[in-house]
């Protein structure tokens, strides 16, 4: 039996053709035999594969900004020349008129769910066209495929922040071709980078505080230029103030971690050491106590210090002071510190329990959060994602609200199964009462 057919391109390889792609890419993996088998073992060179492996490695960050990209490498390289005149041969893309059959290519690739292709097929049309809008877009979407990469709930932390960083540098890139441009793909991809960064700061605000602080600056200056562009776009003005609550949190989260430190030494220079009690109170007093809104600061203080997290086993409860050390905590814990601050500044507020819920791996579960009044009487919920505003001031026409985010079996969840539960001064834990009693107020502090 005669050696296997080897292709190229989808078209049978000459022995001597072969040699040449075989040589080139032993030459790009010097080290690591095991690459260099999974490329060659089956005797089929693909476009994915050729690209990977010879036009982009010249690049450091995987995206070429220069147009002679490919002549310089193939000078930089007699091996990787050799290759590119065996590929043109089997019909390989390398004119610049093809840009856009390849970015067709990769349009088509996304939509079929193959992420990695599609960015093969960006990257090489970008290297062919001399357009610049054109070459914005295309690396503004790089960028958005990077980020979509990290929506997969089985890649690890590293493998998400190396995504994170390789969006960050496409869309800069996008950007710095032509930072000048008032073009919507510019401020699309400033749009994108200031979601990027952001998610760089929730990665690195528990690990690298100082430098979350940084990442969320630049955040916050993205949607900002995007804002001055276009005050109507209401997806911006969103981001943007998500962001400048983070701000606003993450100076909240560094004074109560001075005071933190100030509780223990006062209670050393009395001899003695600062509890758990004695620091939730601190906590408690001081966002209770603190400029500006109090509901605005417990969300803010939450969402920048408390990373979202359920419990592992049974539902710990818990305190403001636990809390803050952990740096995790779920809806309980939310609750929980709302309430201690709410009461602490005299605001009615409730417990709202949403037994049966699915959450989205169609999980049963069951949620808790705050449901309060601002001072004209509308109501609000707060909770891991944030304050909500129900748009009503009656008591049922709030709660079928915010029962419509939330579905049971695929359908809209019942308002008529939340229960609401009122705080009673001196008891440890609230009772259940009538959605009717709503209207009567409740005690705070």
């Amino acid at each position: 039996m005669g050696a296997a057919t080897k292709t190229i391109l989808g078209e049978k390889a000459s022995d001597a053709d072969w040699a040449v792609m075989e040589k080139a890419i032993r030459n790009q993996f010097p080290n690591n035999a095991q690459k260099v088998k999974e490329i060659l073992g089956d005797g089929v060179l693909t476009y994915g594969e050729i690209v990977d492996t010879f036009i982009f490695d010249c690049q450091n960050d995987g995206v070429s900004d220069q147009k002679d990209n490919l002549a310089q490498c193939t000078q930089a390289s007699p091996i990787l020349g050799r290759a590119i005149d065996v590929l043109k041969k089997y019909g390989m893309l390398l004119e610049q008129e093809d840009a856009v059959l390849l970015d067709d290519g990769a349009t088509q690739s996304t939509e079929n769910g193959d992420l990695h292709e599609a960015t093969v097929y960006l990257r090489q049309a970008f290297a062919l066209s001399d357009d610049i809008a054109f070459k914005q877009s295309v690396l503004k979407r790089v960028g958005a495929l990077y980020v979509l990469q990290t929506q997969d709930p089985d890649i690890s932390d590293d493998e998400t922040s190396r995504l994170l960083l390789s969006a960050q540098r496409a869309t800069e890139d996008a950007i710095n071709l032509d930072p000048q441009s008032n073009g919507d793909v510019v401020f699309a991809a400033h749009f994108n980078l200031g979601q990027i960064y952001f998610s760089q700061y929730q990665m690195l605000r528990e690990k690298d505080p100082d430098k979350a602080s940084q990442v969320l600056a630049k955040a916050v200056e993205q949607f900002q230029k995007v804002v001055d562009h276009d005050p109507s776009d209401a997806d911006a003005k969103a981001r943007l103030e998500a962001c400048e609550a983070s701000v606003r949190g993450r100076g909240l989260v560094e004074k109560v971690h001075a005071l933190l430190g100030l509780t223990e030494k006062v209670k050393g220079l009395m001899g003695k050491q600062a509890t758990e009690a004695d620091k939730s109170r601190a906590i408690v007093q001081f966002i209770a106590s603190e400029k500006g809104d109090v509901a605005q600061n417990v969300n803010d203080f939450l969402q920048a210090a408390i990373n979202y997290k359920l419990d592992a086993g049974d539902d710990e409860f818990k305190t403001p002071a636990k809390l803050v050390e952990d740096g995790r905590g779920d809806c309980d814990d939310w609750v929980v510190f709302a309430h201690e601050v709410f009461k602490e500044a005299g605001i009615d507020h409730y417990m709202i329990r949403l037994p049966n819920l699915e959450n989205f791996d169609n999980n049963v579960i069951e949620h808790v959060a705050t449901l309060y009044r601002d001072r004209s009487g509308s109501f609000f919920v707060i909770d891991q994602e944030g304050i909500t505003a129900l748009d009503t001031k009656d008591p049922k026409a709030a709660l079928q609200k915010y029962a419509s985010y939330w579905q049971l079996g695929g359908e809209p969840y019942d308002w008529t199964q939340i229960k609401v539960l009122k705080y009673v001064e001196g008891e440890k834990d609230p009772h259940e009462i009538p959605v009717d009693d709503l209207n009567k107020g409740i005690s705070g502090k």
